[in-house]
């Protein structure tokens, strides 16, 4: 049986882990039940899901990536910065 089909033993519409340099892991989930054993979710709880909008707390996917964004920016700074100074020596 196709696992994609089967929301018993796989309920996770996408299921990501990130980790950027010495930040915390970030995981990105959309699970088809919402957390909830027996029963498929509404549109309204994918909607919350990915956006948000409810309860500010960082926890919707596009708070995570905006903050994956803010990550990968800062450490393509330092990178610069790095480059940078050891041009500046050599």
């Amino acid at each position: 049986m196709d696992q994609t089909l089967d929301l018993s033993s796989n309920p996770y519409i996408c299921r990501y882990y990130y980790q950027i340099g010495n930040f915390s892991l970030e995981k990105i989930e959309i699970d088809a039940k919402f957390g909830t054993p027996n029963t498929v979710g509404r549109i309204s709880d994918l909607y919350e899901t990915i956006f948000g909008t409810n309860n500010q707390n960082g926890t919707s996917i596009i708070e995570k990536n905006t903050r994956l964004i803010e990550q990968l920016v800062f450490s393509i700074n330092m990178v610069n910065d790095l480059k940078k100074m050891l041009t500046y020596f050599s």
